[in-house]
C-alpha cells in the first residue's frame, strides 16, 4: 500500500517536487510506491485531496533550487539520471491507474501549495483524467538509410539519370558543373521524398489512433547509426487498438522498403505528449525537457 501520510514538512532547505497528478484504478490495490525519487533522500509519496492525488517527493535545493539546477542542467550524467528516475516513477504507477505527468523539474515550495493546486484546478485535473482513463501513448520513429533512398530517388529521377549519362561524356570543366547540378538535384529530390513518406505514414497511422503529434527531429548529431530519423511521433490509443495500429505501420514500411525506411514502435510510455498540463503561478516555472525524449532508451 502507497503511503499516504506526508512525511516531514519541507524545510527551506528542501522543495516538493511534483511528478504529476494520478488516479488510481482501485486505491486498495495500489503497490508500493517507489523507494525514492529524483532526490534518492527522499520517498515517494502521494497528496491526496479533491479525489486527486500529487505523486511527490521532497528533494534538496542544494541540487534543485533556482540557483544551482540550471548548471546541473548542463551536466549530461545528472540530468540524465534525474530524468529516468523521473519517469521510473512514473512508470511504476502507470499500471495502476491514469497518470498525467508533469514536466520534469516541477518544484513546488510546500505541500499545501501542491494541495492547493489540486483544490483549485480540481475540474481541470478530473478533464484531463478522463480524457488519458484507458488509453495508452505510444511512440514510432522512422529510420532512413540515407545510401538507399538516394540510390533510390537517382532511379527515379529521369533528369538526374540523363545528368548522369552526360557526366561520363563531358570533359572535365563540364562534368565538374554537371555534377554539381546532379548534387543539387539529389539533395532537393531527397529532402521531397522524405518529407513525403513521414507525412504519408503519419497521416495514415492518425487513422488507426485517437490522436497524434510529430515531435521535433533529433540533431543529427545525436544519431548514433548511420540511418537518419525521419519522422519522431507519438499516437494515443486504445489497447484494442494496437493490433491494427501495428498492423498499418508495418504495411507502410513494406510500400517504403526501396527506399530503407524502417521503423521502431514503442510503448505503452506516460502520456507526456498528450497531457497539456497549465502549471499554477505559484509553481517553480519546469525546465524545459520532455522525458519522453529519452523514452527509446533502455
Amino acid at each position: 500500500r502507497p503511503t499516504l501520510a506526508v512525511p516531514a514538512a519541507p524545510t527551506p532547505t528542501t522543495g516538493v517536487y511534483v511528478y504529476g497528478v494520478f488516479a488510481p484504478h482501485r486505491a486498495d490495490a495500489l503497490r508500493d510506491l517507489p523507494a525514492h525519487g529524483v532526490d534518492p533522500a527522499y520517498p515517494v509519496y502521494l497528496l491526496c485531496g479533491n479525489g486527486l492525488c500529487a505523486l511527490v517527493s521532497q528533494v534538496g535545493l542544494d541540487q534543485f533550487g533556482e540557483d544551482v539546477i540550471e548548471a546541473n542542467l548542463h551536466d549530461p550524467a545528472w540530468l540524465e539520471a534525474q530524468v529516468r528516475q523521473h519517469q521510473a516513477v512514473l512508470s511504476a504507477l502507470l499500471p495502476q491507474g491514469t497518470v498525467v505527468p508533469f514536466t520534469f523539474g516541477t518544484i513546488f515550495h510546500s505541500a499545501e501549495r501542491v494541495q492547493e493546486m489540486l483544490h483549485t484546478q480540481a475540474q481541470h485535473w478530473h478533464t484531463r483524467l478522463a480524457y488519458l482513463h484507458g488509453r495508452e501513448e505510444w511512440g514510432v520513429k522512422l529510420f532512413c538509410d540515407p545510401d538507399v533512398l538516394r540510390t533510390a530517388v537517382l532511379r527515379s529521377q529521369p533528369q538526374a539519370q540523363r545528368l548522369q549519362e552526360r557526366i561520363t561524356q563531358a570533359s572535365s570543366g563540364t562534368a565538374y558543373m554537371l555534377k554539381q547540378q546532379l548534387e543539387t538535384l539529389t539533395k532537393n529530390a531527397v529532402e521531397e521524398q522524405i518529407q513525403m513518406i513521414a507525412d504519408t505514414i503519419h497521416a495514415t497511422l492518425l487513422h488507426d489512433a485517437i490522436a497524434g503529434v510529430r515531435n521535433n527531429l533529433p540533431a543529427p548529431e545525436l544519431n548514433q547509426t548511420h540511418e537518419q530519423v525521419i519522422l519522431n511521433a507519438a499516437y494515443l490509443l486504445l489497447p484494442d487498438q494496437l493490433d491494427a495500429f501495428r498492423h498499418e505501420l508495418e504495411q507502410q514500411i513494406r510500400a517504403y522498403t526501396t527506399y530503407g525506411i524502417t521503423a521502431d514502435l514503442s510503448g505503452a510510455w506516460v502520456p507526456y505528449n498528450f497531457a497539456n498540463v497549465d502549471l499554477p503561478d505559484h509553481a517553480a516555472t519546469p525546465m524545459p525537457l520532455n522525458p519522453a525524449e529519452l523514452q527509446e532508451q533502455p
